[in-house]
């Protein structure tokens, strides 16, 4: 993607400038940093130690998703969805991408009542799509994820697009 760390950054520079976020609680990565071991820390270690029950917890993911067969996906369209890292290889999803399976459960751990996941990709109203393409997968993607992960007291998902929509990136913007 052309403008996914352009975009992390502005983000990054938004939270601050408008104090939603003090800097010692802001854990940016981005390009190399933003690899599947740092993300794991992060999101499932660091968040859940540090996120106290009256804090907001705001998680911004901007870069691609991918999707693999799963026949028991709970959101009934065949397809287990994931986010991935700077380092996943679309040949091999289950160890190198996080599925939006355990991005819930991590939504689950962080104690904070208020969690706004914020994810900026294609297809991302499936959150993880397909935007990149695995061999031998076409299929409409369940929206439903969103519902059961939004479901939360407390949680807001905010997608760039549509379960089956592309997000855009564009020079003018």
């Amino acid at each position: 993607l052309k403008y996914a760390v352009r975009d992390a950054e502005a983000f990054k520079d938004l939270v601050l400038e408008r104090q939603v976020v003090n800097q010692e609680n802001l854990f940016f990565l981005i390009e190399d940093d933003a690899n599947i071991n740092n993300l794991r820390k992060v999101l499932g270690t660091t968040l859940k130690r540090k996120a106290a029950k009256e804090d907001m917890v705001i998680i911004y993911f901007a870069g691609h998703g991918a999707t693999e067969r799963d026949a028991k996906s709970p959101d009934g369209d065949g397809l287990e969805k994931s986010l991935m890292p700077i380092n996943a290889d679309p040949n091999d999803l289950y160890s190198t991408a996080i599925p939006m399976r355990e991005i819930s459960y991590i939504m689950n751990r962080i104690n904070a009542e208020k969690l706004i996941f914020i994810a900026d990709s294609c297809y991302s109203g499936a959150s993880g799509g397909r935007t990149v393409a695995i061999e031998g997968i076409r299929a409409n993607l369940s929206d439903v994820f969103l519902e059961r992960l939004a479901g939360a007291k407390g949680r807001v998902v905010i997608a760039a697009s549509g379960p089956n929509e592309v997000s855009v990136e564009s020079d003018q913007l």
